[in-house]
C-alpha cells in the first residue's frame, strides 16, 4: 500500500506489466489491485504462450487502457532449449471432443501428467518437479515426485504445475497453420525438449509409431 501511495506522485508515469497468458478474471484482479485506471498504460507480456489474447484485450478496452508495448516471453531461452535440450516423447490422453480443434490450435492432455496427479493426489506440491524415465518403448513415465535427491542412471527431471486441478507440462495446446488442423488428428505423443532444470516446450506431435507429423 504504501508503495502504491508513493507511486501517486506527479513526476511519476506508472505502467502495469500483464501477462497475456493469465485468465481474463486474473488480469481483471491484477488491473484491479494496481489501480490500473490511474496508469499510463500497459505493458503486455508472454504474448507468445498465450492460448488466446481476446481476455486480455477485453480487459484493457473494458479498462480504458492503452497497450504501449508487447513482449514474448524468453524467445532466446526457447530457441536454446529446442537446440540443445533432451528430446522426450510423453503419451497424449483422450480430450473433450468438443475442444479437440479450436481453430488453429489443438488442446492437448497428457498421460503421464494425469498419472501423476492419480498416483500423487494429496502429496503433489501445486509447483514443482517430477522424475521421469523412458519405458521400453522410448515413452516418458513419472516415477516419483522430486524431493532433490540424486538421480538415477536414465532418469531426468521434468517440471510441472497444478492449475485448476490439472498436472500441466507446460502447455496444454499445440498450435499450428491455419486449415492445417487434419494433419494432426492422428496425434498420439508430444515431443517435448526439456532442460537440465526441468524446463520443458512442447515442439511437435507424433503418431502412434513416434513418427513426426
Amino acid at each position: 500500500r504504501e508503495l502504491l501511495e508513493m507511486l501517486q506522485r506527479p513526476s511519476i508515469n506508472r505502467l502495469v506489466v500483464i501477462s497475456a497468458a493469465a485468465q481474463g478474471e486474473t488480469i481483471e484482479d491484477q488491473l484491479s489491485a494496481y489501480a490500473a485506471p490511474g496508469c499510463r498504460g500497459v505493458v503486455l507480456s508472454k504474448v507468445d504462450e498465450a492460448v488466446k489474447l481476446a481476455p486480455a484485450l477485453d480487459a484493457m478496452i473494458r479498462a480504458r487502457l492503452k497497450v504501449l508495448a508487447v513482449a514474448n516471453g524468453g524467445i532466446w531461452q526457447k530457441e536454446n532449449l529446442i537446440a540443445h535440450g533432451k528430446p522426450v516423447y510423453v503419451e497424449l490422453a483422450p480430450v473433450d471432443p468438443r475442444s479437440l480443434m479450436q481453430g488453429d490450435y489443438m488442446a492437448l492432455r497428457f498421460r503421464a501428467a494425469d498419472d501423476a496427479r492419480t498416483r500423487f493426489a494429496g502429496t503433489l506440491p501445486p509447483d514443482g518437479h517430477l522424475v521421469m524415465a523412458d519405458d521400453a518403448t522410448g515413452v516418458a513415465t513419472a516415477r516419483r515426485i522430486d524431493n532433490g535427491s540424486p538421480l538415477a542412471a536414465g532418469e531426468w527431471r521434468l517440471r510441472y504445475r497444478v492449475r485448476r486441478g490439472a498436472v500441466n507440462f507446460g502447455t496444454n495446446a499445440y498450435f499450428f497453420a491455419e486449415g492445417t488442423g487434419h494433419r494432426y488428428e492422428g496425434a498420439k505423443f508430444g515431443e517435448f525438449r526439456v532442460a537440465p532444470d526441468g524446463e520443458a516446450i512442447l515442439t511437435g506431435l507424433r503418431d502412434a509409431r513416434l513418427q513426426p507429423l
